[in-house]
């Protein structure tokens, strides 16, 4: 998309690239967040109900108010941060003991706990949230890990589609660590704590047993957040944005402080800057970064905050304050002229390929 639009314009920052903007509204709260939207245009995220609570949320992608509450494990909250084409939906949701568990949902089970172990003891031996589903179904996401002393600490988790639970990188004197991302050649993006005191990103591809790569950073730390089917990665260092490749390694995306969350199969890249804006980000790292709030109708009376999700159509999800000054989950659509410009720049792609 970004690319297309590039060749007709000179630049992003000259690109009119206009969204409508869906106000995707809430379980009959005041509040909501969209975190993934699928290629079909199904968005998952979390929303308040009528006592304040939050729920996980399957949106209404035509902001008409039909959302569905996926409920919890039994407890008060729950959160929905990753769906892929299927509907299938995963996150974190606590039960009776307000402790919070990876949970796994699709519309003939409903919600299931993928924790499967013993639930005696301290609970920090079992807390977790499932982040990120591909579409055969396999999860990344993390859990604690049990130590001698009764307590624990986090790890990436794997949840391959009909396999048993996999940890990830214990390799780092079981620092924690988090699993954020997987593609749908299982490999798998997050963040781990090494014993010198940093962040930093790691990447999985299952090649070397459980233990991952680590990536490094711009600076002093690093995040890894999302991936795409290219193994191109997304995420936060110290200094800002970035995407990674195995050719190329971390390469800045020159914005201080900025978070690219979300990637997709064109390279699209979404994520907010330090200051609460909605970016799409320059892929090239020239720094023609664009604040998604200058894409919209400025009449329309929404400030969007941050984008936590990209699909392969262009449709982007997140956070913003909407005209009535509440936090709410947007979705993000072309206009037919943007949708036009972005075939037209195909086309042209095509030829010049030819």
């Amino acid at each position: 998309m970004a690319t297309a639009l590039l060749m007709l314009t000179g630049s992003p920052a000259r690109a009119r690239v206009i969204y409508n903007v869906i106000n995707l509204g809430t379980l009959g709260g005041d509040n909501s967040c969209a975190y993934s939207i699928n290629n079909t245009g199904k968005i998952a995220g979390s929303a308040t109900i009528a006592s304040g609570d939050r729920h996980a949320a399957l949106f209404d992608s035509t902001g008409g108010g039909n959302n569905t509450d996926l409920g919890t494990l039994g407890g008060l909250v729950s959160d929905a941060y990753g769906i892929n084409n299927a509907g299938q939906v995963v996150g974190s949701a606590t039960d009776s003991t307000n402790t919070s568990y990876p949970f796994f949902y699709d519309t003939q089970g409903g919600m299931r706990n993928l924790y499967t172990g013993s639930k005696s003891g301290d609970s920090w031996t079992h807390t977790g949230s499932a982040m990120a589903i591909n579409e055969n179904g396999s999860i990344a996401g993390y859990m604690t890990t049990p130590t001698g002393g009764g307590g624990g600490v986090l790890a990436p988790r794997v949840w391959p589609a009909g396999g048993d639970m996999i940890t990830l990188g214990r390799n780092y004197n079981e620092q924690p660590r988090w699993g954020y991302g997987i593609n749908d050649a299982g490999h798998v993006v997050g963040t781990s704590w090494l014993p010198s005191g940093y962040y930093n990103a790691f990447f999985w591809d299952g090649t070397n047993g459980t233990t991952v790569q680590n990536l490094g950073s711009v600076s002093a730390h690093s995040w890894g957040y999302g991936i795409n089917n290219s193994d191109q990665v997304v995420g936060k260092g110290t200094d800002g944005a970035f995407i990674w490749t195995a050719s190329q390694g971390i390469k800045y995306l020159g914005l201080t402080g900025s978070t690219a969350f979300a990637i997709n199969d064109n390279g699209d890249i979404v994520g907010c800057s330090s200051d609460e804006r909605a970016i799409l980000f320059d892929r090239t790292g020239a720094g023609n970064n664009i604040d998604l709030n200058k894409l919209i109708n400025p009449a329309s009376g929404w400030t969007l905050t941050c984008a936590y999700g990209i699909n392969d159509v262009g449709w982007i999800v997140g956070q913003g304050v909407n005209p009535d000054g509440h936090l709410s989950a947007f979705l993000l659509t072309p206009e037919p002229t943007t949708l036009l410009l972005i075939t037209l720049g195909g086309l042209i792609l095509r030829k010049r390929k030819a």
